[in-house]
């Protein structure tokens, strides 16, 4: 569940999601720039995942339930 939901939030780079790539091919921000908010993103979306984890383990969910 940690893996899915950290694949999904990867912000930092022009590559990482369709809508990066669109924004960074019209010159219109630097890359700098990106890379300063994405890793913001990305380190928010890391503690957020964080969070959802502790939850859903301390209600009982566990990866291994058949």
């Amino acid at each position: 569940m940690g893996v899915t939901l950290g694949a999904s939030f990867g912000n930092a780079l022009p590559v990482s999601t369709p809508p990066n790539a669109i924004v960074y091919s019209s010159w219109l921000i630097k890359v700098r720039r990106m890379v300063v908010s994405g890793l913001g993103l990305d380190i928010l979306s890391g503690v957020l995942i964080w969070c959802v984890l502790r939850v859903a383990f301390s209600l009982g969910w566990t990866p291994l339930e058949p």
